[in-house]
């Protein structure tokens, strides 16, 4: 086993790297090694002590805050909006379907291998606008139908079967735009979480639009000759959704009806305009104005530096290296990229070394240049590869510049001399201890 020599913050260190099991939690388990340094802590003796870095679970915890934070907000946003734009008993029932959806959609989840996790919440975010669609147009509908009079059993029931084919198939074209993110392999098998949720979410949402928000709905009375509920006086929010609804039909007959009239009396006009400028954002696309990233890049808590010495160096060497490498002078106050970028030319080349990187950004998946080389001979791939690596390193701005490939260690073979075989001498006896 080759040795490995660490320092942490200047000082020789020892490091020891915590893993979670299946059925634990990240979190949980940062918390309880936290509780066990501090407490081991105390015991250390004079010139030892413990800390922990690489703590992955602060990380999580800052983004479960963050998706949770945007979660309330969003849903404080929504019930505004349908507050302020649709009448107050269909946006109370409306936004009744949101947790109803989310409930069901979470009582499944253990059965189909999801958790509670940065990608699930983030799928939650990203459905929390679409869930509310079908409910607003099925709940219009029957608030349409109430104010027409009769039956509000009859009213729900018309005003649900009305647009119960375009809405259905407008959550099932929804779920089959996030189906082939199921068929992805490789990196893309960390989306199958979040594709459960959002179609378990939009499959809840179906059914609650369908069968609990008309049940609902059908208890709305309506004062007669009066479009306000009964229950409800000219409070200031029906003022302002009155001001608004008339805001927004006025904006609707002055400027959108006009431009749609004309739009449908020139319809291959409007189709070629639309058809040209979508060629021309597929032309940006295959001309390398949008860069793709998998994973963007984001800023990490800790920079660190690696150094791999060949097969055979004395641990004097390697910790004579790793003490220039820490001890070089790096600022301060900057971010981790303009830290890392110092700390590189501070520490300038060393030689005779077989790898050196700094790092600070742990999301980062894969390298920005990556050169693979196949053959069949060892020693053309090494020559191959470290003419790249001279030719790479004449560009400005590329460093790091590493090679996979491992020389390993020198190997001894043995064999014995026929005469050795005579004597009955066998290779695995002159290993032994026993007496030949």
């Amino acid at each position: 086993e080759d040795p490995v020599y660490a320092r942490f913050n200047g000082r020789p260190a020892v490091l020891l790297k915590v893993y979670r099991t299946h059925d634990q939690g990240t979190i949980s388990l940062a918390r309880a090694v936290r509780h066990y340094v501090i407490e081991v802590e105390q015991h250390m003796p004079p010139g030892i002590s413990i800390d922990f870095q690489f703590d992955n679970a602060r990380e999580i915890a800052i983004w479960l805050d963050i998706l949770l934070d945007n979660a309330i907000q969003g849903g404080i946003i929504i019930l505004l909006f349908l507050a302020v734009f649709v009448h107050p008993s269909v946006a109370v029932w409306v936004f009744v379907g949101i947790p109803i959806s989310f409930m069901g959609a979470l009582a499944l989840m253990p059965a189909l291998g999801s958790t509670i996790n940065i990608i699930t919440l983030f799928a939650f975010i990203l459905v929390f606008g679409i869930v509310v669609d079908d409910a607003i147009v099925t709940g219009e509908n029957i608030y349409t139908h109430l104010k027409r009079g009769g039956d509000p059993t009859l009213a729900a029931i018309r005003g649900t079967h009305e647009i119960a084919v375009p809405v259905t198939f407008g959550i099932l074209t929804t779920i089959t735009a996030f189906v082939p993110l199921l068929l992805m392999e490789g990196t893309g098998v960390i989306f199958d979480q979040a594709v459960m949720v959002v179609i378990l979410v939009l499959f809840f949402s179906l059914v609650e639009s369908k069968l609990i928000l008309p049940a609902h709905m059908k208890h709305i009375r309506l004062a007669a000759g009066n479009a306000t509920d009964s229950g409800y006086s000219r409070s200031w929010l029906m003022r302002t959704q009155d001001r608004m609804t008339d805001s927004l039909t006025r904006a609707v007959r002055i400027f959108y009806q006009p431009l749609l009239l004309l739009a449908l009396k020139n319809r291959f006009l409007v189709v070629s305009l639309f058809v040209g400028f979508s060629f021309v954002l597929i032309s940006f696309i295959f001309s390398g104005r949008y860069d793709f990233i998998f994973f963007p890049r984001i800023e990490g808590q800790i920079a660190w530096a690696t150094l791999t010495m060949p097969a055979g160096t004395s641990g004097e060497v390697t910790d004579r290296h790793l003490a220039h490498i820490t001890e070089a002078e790096r600022p301060v106050a900057v971010t981790n990229a303009e830290l890392v970028h110092e700390w590189r030319r501070a520490t300038g080349s060393i030689s005779g070394i077989r790898e050196l990187g700094f790092y600070f950004d742990n999301q980062q998946t894969v390298d920005p240049i990556d050169i693979q080389l196949m053959g069949n001979d060892f020693d053309d791939l090494a020559a191959a590869a470290m003419e790249i690596r001279k030719r790479l390193a004449q560009y400005p701005g590329v460093f790091d510049i590493k090679d996979s490939f491992d020389i390993g260690k020198e190997e001894i073979t043995l064999t014995l001399r026929p005469e050795a075989e005579l004597r009955f001498i066998r290779l695995k006896r002159t290993w032994s201890d026993e007496e030949p």
